[in-house]
């Protein structure tokens, strides 16, 4: 696929996409298989964009995502707020698709951005922070792919966003103000918007304890997809933390499945 830009006299200057389909697995919170998504994905332009550096789609910092997690659970245990504080999670339709590419182009006019083009990532992210500034949120100072929205009367009375790419979770203990947001993006984004309870996020299972203020992460859903992938129904069980002989082959054959923690 040829895309030229205007002007077109000669030398004719364009840009070549080159298309490759991407078949993706889709799998339930239970871990069943759901469906196949397919994409149709562009391998970057030749030549980059002007701005390609600073093109990429951002990514906000899992470990401070825990971090915040635990901080805020900490301070609602000693606030005594527990059972206010809710965890959810969303996931924007199409999101490389939503906004325009910035130069009309002739010959084969694109109106979208494109999956894969690192430009397509940029102006979805620059779109989707600015949406959320407008509506009150401020970014981290450690991670701006952090947002917080807190109420003016009540210092406890917040929502807390991670976004990653086009996923987004949420800490809050304010749900009027997030269902707010959430209507904010349905009316920018169109598409149904994938809103549920936080029970999975950047390829973590998460299980709260709204009794006693205890969040569980777990990397459970990963390892079913690897054991899937090769087949396996299970792995052999060995002791951590690490010792010298973590490689070697257990002795211990027990399924993983008939084993008690």
């Amino acid at each position: 696929m040829f895309v030229t830009h205007r002007p077109i006299r000669s030398p004719i200057r364009c840009h070549l996409f080159r298309f490759f389909c991407f078949l993706k697995n889709k799998f339930l919170a239970d871990h069943c298989f759901e469906r196949m998504s397919a994409r149709l994905c562009a391998m970057e332009v030749t030549p980059p964009p002007p701005d390609a550096d600073t093109a990429y789609a951002a990514t906000g910092d899992d470990h401070l995502f825990l971090l915040t997690v635990s901080a805020v659970l900490a301070a609602a245990i000693q606030g005594g707020f527990k059972d206010k504080v809710e965890f959810m999670r969303y996931d924007v339709p199409a999101a490389f698709l939503q906004r325009l590419l910035p130069t009309p182009c002739s010959f084969v006019k694109v109106l979208r951005c494109i999956y894969g083009a690192r430009i397509s990532n940029k102006i979805f992210d620059e779109d989707h922070t600015q949406l959320l500034l407008s509506l009150g949120y401020v970014q981290f100072e450690g991670d701006l792919r952090k947002f917080k929205i807190t109420c003016p009367n009540d210092s406890n009375v917040f929502v807390i966003l991670n976004t990653h790419v086009d996923d987004g979770s949420a800490v809050l203990t304010w749900r009027s103000k997030y269902d707010e947001t959430l209507q904010a993006l349905r009316n920018c984004y169109p598409g149904a918007l994938d809103s549920t309870t936080m029970d999975r996020y950047l390829g973590m299972g998460f299980s709260y304890n709204s009794n006693i203020g205890a969040m569980t992460a777990s990397m459970f859903h990963s390892i079913v997809k690897i054991l899937a992938t090769f087949r396996a129904s299970s792995l052999p069980v060995q002791r951590t933390p690490y010792t010298i002989d973590l490689f070697d082959p257990s002795d211990d054959l027990t399924p993983v499945d008939e084993k008690i923690y």
